[in-house]
């Protein structure tokens, strides 16, 4: 197939025209040199002394000793960002420009300025061949260019346009030329300084490479239009052109149709599984088929991932980005991690991601913990950003851990789990010292000191599945050590850090040409010198290919032609793609086939065929209007790639359900609850359990039950099977509020610390609260405030202070209040109940609540404070939030607070105990904050047996095992299961409807019809 090529064709009459001479034949890429002597080496084709490179190439292997040997330093591929943006800001500013002063994205502006120059060198422009001229774009972009060169002279930086420049004076002065005949491949770019060299080197003594005619113009700085007069050799056979080729000409035959298809699919993912289904469907050989496609994304991540997880072994001529690989990905989100002031958002999606491992870590005493566990303790210490935050935050936690194991082994409980995190977060904090020990420390940098703490990274850290992964942390290892050896510069950690980010995301791991036994991917530009007989184009549809002309922002197409400047145009860029195309198909020795498609699955965009596939498709034969695109489902079981896809087309077989029972029995479970909770009658998956449940029953005096935990279930019966029956944790999130400092539940805590230590003091010194105590109460705040600081670190100061200003108003709104109380003597405050501490009014054990004959409650509890009253005692709940839902018509109605009533009755108990005489005349709510302004709520007590009697036909539903999702009022709005069930809520109304279905024995339907009535 490959010697009938034209191409080789030329190549083989070259050899046997001049068998010994030395033969130089420039190519588009070394790549394409190396394909085209692997296929000559294969025929047995003669090709003595036979080069095939690129111009620079050539050039470097004469030029660069001596350069280097002056002491020039090659000029890494995107390293001028780091300086170029300097340098045109200080241009512009010294200059007082006027056409690009108002920009303000000047790393954008950077980039564009450094492509410019770039393209300008290559053309061998000097800053004086611009000109000064009015225009102030023109002249503002001549001083900028000009500071560029003279910055690239000054330190001694050579690039290919000062290699090509010396080599050409290196000609002009030399009296002999090297014996050698040249010649070139049509398709390769030629810069205006690599025409001149060539001019230089050969004169009128070179071949062109390529075919006699195209369907369309060829670019314009393609080696074809530079050298058109440059002769073809003559060949002892005809040309040989790919069908495709031939039918852009109007030369195709029936047989060439036959040779070309022309596939529509769904969506881009699709386009790659075709042509994986299409290899496996007709058994070709993977060292038969190259994959050309038409722009990076999607297609190069598809490839890569379809090909790793079907174990399909594939080289990518262009390598792939650094992301693409667990070390890549791990790197990048490490340098993102300290561009975003260590962020723990990024550093917990590195853990969350498994991208960075802690197994090669060597710890004592205790085991290293996995890296979601480190996600999870840093976000349960609330940590945010910066390097104290992370100390603070593990500080933080590890006090509230302490605290929380001390009161578990007063109260009997079980340690083990607490202790077990204690040892996690030890383990952690030194792991995170580490990590931050890696990086200097100082605030001027330099680029080599972070480099290095990144390999060190890469080698303790990243994670390591896999040959390719090992590769390429090698490949990431010596990139990294390039960078810090030969770029010298310094500043800030976070600027350095995001111009490496640069620098590594241009960076490709493992290019590679194509090898035996394994599928070549490469991008459209650089397709067809495999010469492979299958040959699959993806991305062929209007908005992937040919692609848009845009032009540069620095110089327009327009200006570039004005100025006579020989620099390369972007309008016709588009049109030189299809002329890559053409070429393509025209060296394709077998079958191609171009796809593409139709929609993209993942937006829902919709997508129409090129103008070049729709042109192809007449010419095939192929009427658009009758080619449907293709399912994105293989035609049969045979077919399928995967277990998904041979699930998906199995979906109507006898005996699917088994399989999928037997594959994946949590997607038949999950079908079968997503069912049941869409349909009209209520099951197990709405709360209904189907059978009797009396142990579960809050009200038979063995459940232990809290004031909130009854709330609960008075809210919604299916929120409080979630949290207190399932045991069902919601993951604690914490977003950033740069207007508070404390959230509200640490803003509540704190305040009820203060309220409650400084009228204990007042009470030990026989005092009652006056206004004269404000200072006292003030200092007392901040010194708890400076301890709060210790476990909540301060990241706004105006945020600390405006809360701080809230807590102070809250103390001259308490003082205030209190002074003008009457008859009223403070005498208990956290009296806690259940916990095990004893003391006065405080009980040790539960508290047995009995309500009615068949209702008892087993309480624990706090009270935040007890007043002995004329009559009697009074006992409040501090609140510092809004007064709104605490109203009394609802109090009494024992809606969704039933706090205030049950702790009156717990008093009185623990009244009777101690053998006190009186018992609680009011109980309520106090608030304490400035919107409320001391407010207080408390509704005449109801009789315990009222109480009961509300509360039982709830007790009866969880006894007949019933946790419906039923409400007196809309509680899903903040209720923390929302996600999940907010749209099920069963209210008053639609209950009317379900009475009959329930089931529930007695008058249980009546009675909760009442409830929710009542």
């Amino acid at each position: 197939m490959w010697p009938n090529s034209n191409d080789f064709q030329l190549l083989a009459a070259l050899c046997k025209q001049e068998p010994i001479q030395t033969k130089v034949v420039f190519v588009p890429s070394l790549q394409v040199g190396y394909h085209i002597t692997t296929a000559l080496a294969s025929t047995g084709q003669p090709w003595a002394n036979l080069h095939l490179t690129t111009p620079i190439d050539w050039v470097r292997q004469s030029t660069v000793p001596q350069v280097q040997a002056e002491g020039w330093t090659p000029l890494l591929p995107n390293y001028d960002l780091f300086f170029t943006a300097a340098l045109v800001e200080e241009t512009l500013e010294k200059e007082q420009a006027t056409y690009f002063s108002n920009t303000t994205a000047r790393a954008e502006l950077a980039r564009a300025f450094l492509g410019t120059f770039q393209e300008l060198r290559l053309a061998g422009v000097r800053p004086e061949d611009i000109g000064d001229g009015e225009a102030a774009k023109i002249r503002e972009l001549s001083m900028c260019y000009r500071a560029y060169v003279e910055y690239l002279q000054t330190q001694k930086y050579y690039d290919d346009a000062y290699l090509f420049t010396r080599a050409i004076d290196d000609l002009s002065e030399a009296e002999d030329r090297p014996d050698a005949t040249y010649a070139l491949f049509d398709e390769t770019l030629l810069s205006g300084l690599a025409t001149s060299y060539i001019n230089k080197l050969v004169g009128d003594q070179v071949f062109r490479i390529g075919r006699p005619h195209y369907g369309r113009p060829v670019p314009a700085q393609s080696a074809a239009a530079r050298f058109p007069d440059a002769p073809m050799l003559e060949t002892s056979t005809s040309m040989s052109i790919g069908s495709g080729g031939r039918l852009l000409v109007g030369e195709g035959q029936d047989e060439d149709r036959e040779h070309v298809r022309m596939v529509q699919v769904l969506g881009a993912e699709e386009e790659v599984r075709y042509v994986f289904r299409d290899i496996l469907a007709h058994t070709h050989r993977l060292d038969e088929v190259e994959i050309a496609y038409t722009t990076d994304g999607p297609y190069l991540s598809l490839l890569h991932g379809l090909s790793e997880r079907l174990q399909v072994p594939m080289d990518f001529a262009s390598g792939l980005p650094p992301e693409r690989t667990r070390p890549g990905q791990a790197l990048m989100g490490f340098v993102r991690w300290i561009i975003s002031g260590f962020d723990i958002a990024e550093f917990g999606g590195l853990c969350q991601a498994r991208l960075i491992t802690f197994g090669r870590i060597e710890m004592e005493g205790g085991r290293v913990p996995w890296s979601f566990e480190v996600a999870s303790l840093l976000r349960s210490g609330r940590v945010r950003r910066g390097q104290r935050d992370y100390q603070l935050g593990l500080k933080r936690l590890s006090y509230e851990l302490a605290q929380q194991k001390r009161e578990n082994e007063a109260h009997g409980r079980a340690t083990e789990s607490l202790q077990s995190q204690i040892d996690l977060l030890e383990i952690t904090s030194t792991i995170i010292k580490d990590l931050f020990d890696l990086l200097p420390s100082k605030q001027k940098v330099e680029l080599k000191e972070l480099t290095e703490a990144c390999s060190t990274f890469l080698m303790q850290y990243a994670p390591i599945e896999g040959g390719y992964d090992q590769d390429a942390r090698t490949g990431l290892t010596v990139h990294l050590r390039t960078i810090g050896e030969q770029v010298e510069i310094s500043g800030s950690l976070q600027s350095l850090a995001d111009h490496l980010l640069e620098l590594l995301s241009q960076h490709r791991i493992e290019a590679a040409s194509a090898h035996p036994g394994r599928v070549f991917a490469v991008p459209l530009e650089r397709a067809g010198y495999t010469h492979r007989p299958h040959v699959y184009i993806l991305g062929m549809d209007e908005g992937s290919f040919p692609g848009r002309g845009i032009e540069d922002p620095v110089l327009l197409d327009d200006e570039r032609q004005r100025l006579r400047l020989d620099l390369p145009l972007r309008r016709p860029r588009p049109g030189e793609r299809v002329w890559q195309a053409e070429r393509v198909l025209g060296m394709v020795p077998g079958k191609a086939t171009l796809i593409a498609r139709r929609t993209s699955l993942e937006s829902g965009s919709e997508y129409y065929p090129s103008a070049f596939f729709q042109q192809l498709e007449k010419l095939v034969g192929i009427s658009q209007a009758t080619e449907a695109p293709r399912s994105f489902l293989p035609q049969t079981p045979a077919d399928a790639l995967d277990r998904m896809e041979l699930m998906l087309v199995s979906r109507r077989c006898i005996g699917y359900d088994n399989v999928v029972w037997q594959v994946s029995p949590w997607l038949v479970n999950g079908r079968e609850a997503a069912r049941g909770r869409l349909g009209a009658e209520l099951t197990r998956f709405d709360g209904r359990l189907q059978r009797a449940t009396p142990e579960l029953n809050p009200a038979n005096g063995k459940v232990m039950l809290s004031a909130s935990r009854l709330e609960t279930l008075v809210r919604c019966p299916y929120h409080y099977f979630l949290k207190y029956l399932l045991h069902i944790d919601v993951p604690d999130e914490y977003e950033e509020d740069a207007t508070s400092w404390l959230n509200p539940l640490d803003f509540g805590s704190l305040l009820h610390d203060l309220l409650c230590d400084f009228m204990q003091d007042l009470k030990d010194k026989d005092e009652l609260p006056q206004t004269k105590h404000i200072p006292a109460m003030k200092k007392l705040l901040r010194e708890k405030a400076e301890k709060k600081k210790e476990t909540t670190p301060v990241t706004h100061e105006a945020a600390y202070r405006a809360d701080i200003e809230r807590l102070e108003q809250a103390v001259e709104i308490f003082l205030n209040v209190e002074a003008r109380q009457e008859n009223t003597q403070p005498i208990g405050f956290e009296v806690s109940f259940g916990f095990g501490r004893e003391g006065e009014l405080d009980s040790a054990e539960p508290v047995l609540l009995r309500l009615t004959k068949d209702i008892k409650l087993r309480l624990r509890g706090r009270i935040d404070r007890v007043d002995k009253v004329e009559g009697g005692y009074a006992i409040w709940d501090y609140k510092s939030g809004s007064a709104y839902s605490y109203r009394e018509a609802s109090l009494n109605r024992a809606g969704s607070y039933l706090q205030w009533a049950l702790y009156a009755y717990v008093l009185d108990e623990i009244l009777k105990k101690e053998g006190r005489e009186g018992h609680v005349v009011k109980s309520g709510y106090f608030f304490t904050t400035e919107r409320e302004y001391g407010k207080r709520v408390a509704p005449p007590l109801p009789a315990r047996h009222e109480l009961g009697d509300r509360l039982q036909p709830l007790f009866e539903l969880v006894s007949a095992g019933n946790f419906f999702h039923i409400q007196k009022e809309d509680h899903c709005t903040f209720c923390e299961f929302n996600r999940i069930c907010a749209t099920e809520g069963i209210t008053p109304k639609k209950w009317e409807g379900m009475e009959e279905e329930i089931g529930t024995p007695g008058d249980t339907e009546a009675k909760v019809g009442r409830w929710l009535h009542g």
